[in-house]
């Protein structure tokens, strides 16, 4: 079969550890373009689009339903066509370079405003979630086509949270700057240059994975062998499951988060809790890796659910809200959030080469169920203003929903 790019004749020579990290610089470029999605279109198209917030809604919750579908048939399309990891780094590539292109085409809608702009920027939306999908799908199985061991599963685990999290922390601190101006204007225009750079970032981390991995896999990364018996490695059916409520927790708790700490916090508490949530998470990696890879996995599970009940368990603690609540609250979550995701990733990669492509799409497409059902919900609550203890009370059951899943995952490894 022929490749959907011509392989290059000089391939970047790396040591084997340094695939690992271009793999999360590569990882790092696509959660910039999903955060973009996820943060900022929503604002553009209310701001600038002048479309109502219950209507955006609505908009961006289906364009997730239509990148669920896209990832799952797309991931059967492609799991036939592409066999290793030199072809999975081509076709991300790609789909980089497209992902790029409709997020600029995106950003112009907002610049040079055309007739009808608020339908227009719901498809350039779309589209954008469309080429999103064959980034995201190829992307996230080439772990599953290159890691060896258990060990080199929860690197690879640990390393793409880190780095995806360092990518949006660096874009919920650019919010203010970039887009809180008076001028509709200015604000398209500062979208267009972040959305430039993003492409530009993306694209060339995506171009390094391709080139280190242009060959194929070095001799000490070759695909794993047939286990003992098919039954040691995670059932996809469970996982799946799992991940939709993981992804719906904790996007209904990321995004009830920041209404939440302006209601309820104080400028400081409120910056405290949303701070500690994602350093928590980044810099509880390495932690949860040390626990995933030790011989007892249901202390692991069960220190990840603790976080989760200890966080659902503040939020419930209406007169106790303050700094030390804060940093207490936001660091369980995060947490919580960074043993779950590391869990559930590493056994969503444990599965034979061949199956990789269908597997990880699979996986992907219930994560994205799960943040349109929590879209939903989440603009539920806002719709109807609800009171600081009813959020916090959603909040806490978005929680014991995460806790929920660790208990239906089976993330024993072979």
């Amino acid at each position: 079969m022929r490749p959907l790019l011509p392989p290059l004749s000089m391939p970047l020579r790396l040591f084997p550890a340094s695939t690992l990290m271009v793999y999360a610089l590569a990882h790092a470029g696509k959660t910039l373009f999903w955060t973009v999605s996820d943060l900022y279109f929503t604002w553009m198209v209310i701001t600038v689009g002048g479309v109502a917030a219950g209507w955006a809604g609505l908009g961006i919750g289906l364009s997730i339903l239509i990148a669920a579908v896209a990832d799952y048939t797309g991931g059967r399309w492609l799991g036939a066509r592409i066999t290793d990891a030199a072809m999975a780094a081509r076709t991300q590539f790609l789909a980089c370079l497209a992902t790029g292109a409709a997020l600029l085409g995106f950003a112009i809608l907002g610049l040079v405003r055309p007739e009808g702009l608020a339908l227009a920027m719901i498809a350039g939306l779309i589209l954008f979630r469309l080429t999103y999908a064959g980034l995201d799908i190829t992307q996230n199985a080439l772990p599953a086509l290159i890691a060896t061991s258990k060990c080199e599963r929860a690197a690879y685990g640990m390393w793409r949270n880190i780095s995806g999290g360092l990518a949006r922390i660096a874009l919920s601190a650019a919010f203010v700057p970039l887009l809180m101006h008076r001028l509709r204007q200015d604000q398209a225009l500062n979208f267009l240059a972040m959305a430039l750079v993003i492409g530009v970032m993306a694209s060339i981390a995506a171009a390094l994975l391709r080139l280190r991995l242009a060959q194929g896999v070095t001799p000490s990364a070759a695909p794993p062998a047939i286990p003992a018996s098919a039954e040691e490695r995670p059932r996809l059916g469970p996982l799946t499951l799992a991940m939709a409520l993981a992804s719906l927790g904790m996007t209904l708790f990321q995004q009830l988060e920041p209404f939440f700490a302006a209601r309820a916090l104080d400028r400081h508490a409120a910056a405290t809790f949303l701070t500690a949530g994602a350093v928590g998470m980044v810099g509880s990696q390495p932690l949860w890796r040390l626990l995933a890879l030790g011989r007892h996995r249901r202390w692991t599970r069960g220190s990840v659910i603790a976080s989760c009940l200890a966080c659902a368990g503040l939020m419930l603690l209406t007169g106790a809200y303050g700094l030390g609540w804060a940093l207490a609250a936001g660091l369980s979550y995060g947490l919580a959030a960074g043993g779950v995701t590391l869990l559930l990733w590493m056994a969503a990669l444990d599965c034979l080469p061949h199956q990789a492509i269908g597997r990880i799409s699979t996986f992907s497409a219930s994560a994205k169920l799960g943040q349109a059902l929590s879209i939903g919900l989440g603009c539920a609550m806002l719709q109807i203003d609800a009171p600081i203890a009813t959020l916090g009370q959603m909040m806490a059951g978005a929680l014991a929903l995460v806790a929920l899943s660790i208990l239906i995952a089976r993330t024993r490894q072979a």
